[in-house]
């Protein structure tokens, strides 16, 4: 095994365990199941209305998520980077396709679990897999809310201010204007408003 296959291994099995009390079988099970895939800048990992194929685990890079508007303008919802788990669960658990797109910004390296195994092992440890998809979907509600209440409540300044907070290493590497459009304002007032925090 590479020195760099053996670094994104253990970030996928530091990221499972994260929602996962400690069970090396069924982690040797995903892990020897593995579908390893390498993304350039702007390939799209995902797209709306696909059904979902199972869920990722970024080992280097950084994905968004976006919806595409019916005038064709494109709203990020979601900026992941390394160690996170991505996919739609909300479109996995209601047999929905998915509401939104996923793709690389820059290179992307992930490891994806197949939906094939993810309902095997659903089978063969429900205890466990319940237990990582209801910590999974505790997280992205706790994340969701947290954001929807900065969009519905926070003027511009707030909204930056929230991000930098809570989610400071989308500010330092992710383009202007993909930041802009994450946080509902214009490229212009945002530009105006990291100016003014830096000054």
């Amino acid at each position: 095994m590479t020195t760099q296959k053996h670094q994104d291994i253990e970030i996928v099995s530091n990221t499972i365990f994260k929602y996962l009390i400690s069970n090396q079988e069924l982690l040797n099970h995903i892990i020897h199941r593995l579908e390893y895939h390498e993304l350039s800048d702007g390939e799209l990992i995902a797209y709306a209305g696909q059904n979902v194929d199972g869920f990722s685990i970024i080992t280097s890079g950084m994905v968004r998520y976006y919806y595409t508007m019916l005038d064709g303008k494109e709203r990020n919802k979601a900026f992941f980077t390394q160690g996170q788990l991505i996919g739609s669960l909300s479109a996995y658990l209601t047999h929905q396709t998915l509401p939104f797109s996923i793709q690389a910004l820059g290179d992307v390296r992930l490891y994806k679990i197949p939906l094939e195994l993810i309902e095997s092992l659903r089978e063969k440890y429900p205890t466990e897999v319940e237990l990582f998809i209801g910590r999974v979907a505790k997280e992205l509600f706790i994340r969701n809310e947290q954001r929807e209440a900065m969009l519905l409540t926070a003027n511009a300044e707030q909204r930056y201010h929230w991000v930098l907070s809570n989610e400071p290493w989308i500010v330092d590497q992710v383009a202007q204007y993909h930041l802009a459009s994450y946080l509902g304002i214009e490229a212009e007032s945002l530009s105006r408003i990291k100016k003014k925090f830096s000054d």
